[in-house]
């Protein structure tokens, strides 16, 4: 049986995602997220909380590490990310993502959520 990975971030809805799946009793989920190293100095405690919460429910969560900062990337582009020019969740979440999954799931198999 192949995983399924919830890709979130902590916030509200990748929270209310992680219930649904509780409530489904589906026991071959990882929660998958990318540490950016930008966030807000209250964020740690609740990723803590929520991710002690999914493990409370048989729930695997795992924390990739962006290969570059939001800082550095704003830095090194000379520019920040706007709703014009978007750029800063591919580079920072989508290639660790992608690298991750090419590596434990080279068939494509998992569902992500």
């Amino acid at each position: 049986m192949s995983n399924q990975y919830i890709i979130g971030n902590f916030g509200n809805h990748s929270l209310a995602l992680l219930q649904w799946v509780i409530n489904q009793k589906n026991n071959n989920t990882i929660f998958l997220t990318v540490d950016t190293g930008f966030a807000a100095s209250g964020w740690s405690l609740r990723v803590n909380n929520i991710s002690t919460y999914a493990k409370l429910h048989g729930i695997t969560v795992i924390s990739l590490k962006s290969k570059i900062t939001f800082t550095d990337l704003v830095l090194e582009r000379k520019q920040f990310p706007s709703t014009k020019f978007q750029w800063c969740a591919g580079f920072l979440k989508g290639i660790a993502l992608n690298e991750y999954l090419a590596e434990v799931d080279p068939f494509c198999e998992s569902t992500l959520l």
